[in-house]
């Protein structure tokens, strides 16, 4: 029997979430912030949710929530989030970040960015903002439904080739054994691929 063992190569930097813009506001059941803006940080069922709100981005102290949503949509690595006030748009936009999806269902093979879906709307990409490794952030200028989903800049295909390391974007496959890789993926979905052993 062959067997294969894949290998992920991921350069991590050491990063830290950006100053906030005023001061911190460990979150509980809400967070209130002014019009002098600041960063409210929950926990949310042990997962940590982070914004950050400039001076300018609301009129008036608005209370800021995180919880988890029910709703569920395809390419989505993890839970969804719901923040709030839901429908809230902001004068000036907000920094969101989440937590990055486990190296569970080969979620940490990709690069990811942050989605929203506003009310009764399509859900879409937000602009990434610099986070450390284990958050993904995204600039916001309203609050809803947000997630995380597989950067299409990190998607890659090979095939097909023999060897024993491939690479196809982010991701470097390393087997045992010389191997023909008839094809090779890494999608939203994680990794996939199609080999047979070269000796056969």
């Amino acid at each position: 029997m062959t067997h294969f063992r894949p290998t992920t190569f991921i350069a991590i930097a050491a990063l830290v979430i950006g100053c906030a813009p005023r001061d911190e506001h460990p979150g509980g059941d809400g967070v209130t912030i002014s019009e002098q803006g600041g960063r409210a940080v929950f926990d949310v069922d042990g997962q940590r949710v982070v914004i950050d709100v400039p001076p300018g981005a609301v009129e008036q102290p608005t209370t800021f929530s995180a919880s988890l949503s029910q709703v569920t949509a395809p390419g989505i690595l993890g839970p969804v989030f719901e923040l709030g006030p839901s429908g809230l748009r902001f004068e000036r936009p907000v920094i969101v970040y989440l937590p990055s999806p486990d190296d569970g269902a080969g979620a940490v093979l990709l690069k990811h960015r942050l989605v929203t879906k506003p009310s009764g709307g399509a859900w879409e990409r937000l602009s990434p903002k610099t986070s450390p490794p284990d958050m993904v952030a995204g600039v916001a200028m309203h609050f809803s439904l947000f997630g995380v989903v597989a950067d299409p800049e990190s998607i890659g295909r090979i095939g097909p080739e023999t060897g024993t390391e491939f690479d196809a974007g982010s991701v470097t496959l390393t087997t045992s054994r010389t191997v023909d890789v008839r094809s090779m993926t890494v999608a939203e979905g994680g990794l996939q691929f199609l080999l047979r052993s070269a000796e056969c």
